[in-house]
């Protein structure tokens, strides 16, 4: 699966959109009912009409030192990602994630 591709299901869930609004919803923008078969320029035609009816991606706002690179930390992160993503977690700083972790665990990322 694509990133753009990756981005227009994030905002399919984030609009509340079933699967057969979703499908018509492509037909109409490009018709074709599914962006595996679109091509780069359509799915871009897809995610500008998405924007248009209110979603907006969030961006990235992590600054300061590296993260963690283990690949169960990575997995972590995009799991706390994810569910911020659908609204599940409200703080989605990294921060936030660490507390989460000391409380749950007991320990940290970096641990």
């Amino acid at each position: 699966m694509s990133k753009l591709t990756a981005v227009i299901h994030i905002a399919k869930a984030k609009l509340g959109m079933d699967e057969e609004t979703y499908r018509a919803f492509l037909l109409e923008v490009t018709g074709k009912d599914s962006c595996a078969r679109m091509t780069t320029r359509e799915q871009g035609r897809v995610l500008d009409e998405l924007r248009q009816r209110g979603f907006r991606p969030h961006k990235n706002t992590h600054k300061g030192e590296p993260l963690v690179r283990d690949p169960q930390a990575r997995k972590i992160r995009a799991l706390w990602l994810a569910m911020a993503d659908e609204g599940i977690v409200r703080n989605r700083s990294e921060k936030a994630l660490e507390a989460y972790m000391r409380r749950i665990t007991g320990r940290t990322l970096e641990d």
